[in-house]
């Protein structure tokens, strides 16, 4: 198959899996700008012989040096990132259609690209704090921040009029920059937050899902004591907050063959370059956990 053939099998394979037009777009350039530098500088024209060196001379001897071609100077750590991630999706691409034995980039370390690895459970670990709530408070906030991937401040902010139990949805209406999205509620975490929220005694004229002692809308330090509670009880000695929880979901959906761009979704990622990065360094952590 030649590059141009391949491109346009790259795009249709990323639209029957159901990613954005503009993430389409973006990761097919990446792919063409690749190809390019291999054909007009290396002098590669077959499949065959591309060698994960020269993805390598790609990135350090051209990519990190090429000028901005919108603005002064050399290309943003956001954008150096958007290449690393298509590159990484469309190299599974060549390998799972065979114009390729292997991922020629699964094995390489692009030091330009500077984000912090997080911090994440393994299933055990996350089923063991589960094992430790004592009552429908504790099990409901592990649900939120786990089961649905909820930030902190969207479970403080959750209403009770965002529970839509007929369509088994939770509407998250205050995400981070004020995206909102819909986040599916499996039959066992419904059972559960209705199960919480029977229990209650909210003040008169408090919507707040999750309440404190009081009956008002609790806060996040309230919530993650609780959490921390939690851990400890289950004898784990790692500094884990929040949204490590967070984290943890979102690999293990990947594990578990949810493709990134549902991920992104349900996490209410901006960019699917979020979503692919941090997966990426966590699965690493994942498997040797």
């Amino acid at each position: 198959m030649d590059h141009a053939s391949a491109l346009h099998a790259f795009k249709h394979w990323m639209e029957v899996r159901g990613y954005k037009s503009n993430t389409i777009h973006m990761y097919g350039i990446i792919a063409q700008e690749l190809l390019g530098y291999l054909t007009e500088h290396r002098n590669i024209q077959t499949w065959e012989a591309i060698v994960p060196g020269h993805i390598e001379q790609y990135y350090h001897e051209y990519l990190s040096t090429r000028p901005n071609q919108r603005r002064s100077g050399g290309l943003s750590e956001r954008y150096l990132r958007h290449h690393v991630n298509g590159l990484a999706l469309f190299f599974s691409y060549l390998e799972l259609t065979d114009l390729l034995p292997y991922n020629l980039i699964s094995g390489l370390t692009f030091p330009s690209v500077r984000m912090t690895e997080r911090l994440i459970l393994s299933d055990a670990e996350v089923q063991s704090v589960f094992e430790q709530a004592g009552n429908p408070l504790e099990l409901g906030i592990l649900h939120l921040i786990y089961s649905c991937g909820l930030r902190r401040s969207e479970a403080i902010m959750l209403n009770d009029t965002d529970l839509l139990w007929n369509e088994r949805l939770l509407f998250v209406r205050c995400g981070k920059n004020h995206k909102q999205r819909y986040v599916p509620l499996g039959r066992r975490v419904m059972a559960d937050l209705q199960q919480y929220q029977s229990q209650r005694q909210p003040l008169t004229g408090v919507d707040a899902f999750l309440l404190s002692s009081s009956g008002e809308r609790m806060n996040g330090s309230v919530m993650n004591r609780i959490v921390q509670h939690l851990v400890r009880q289950a004898g784990i000695d790692k500094k884990v907050s929040l949204h490590t929880f967070r984290h943890s979901i979102a690999t293990h959906l990947v594990a578990n063959g949810m493709n990134s761009e549902s991920v992104k979704e349900l996490l209410g990622h901006s960019s699917l370059d979020t979503t692919m990065f941090y997966i990426h360094l966590n699965k690493r952590n994942y498997e040797s956990l």
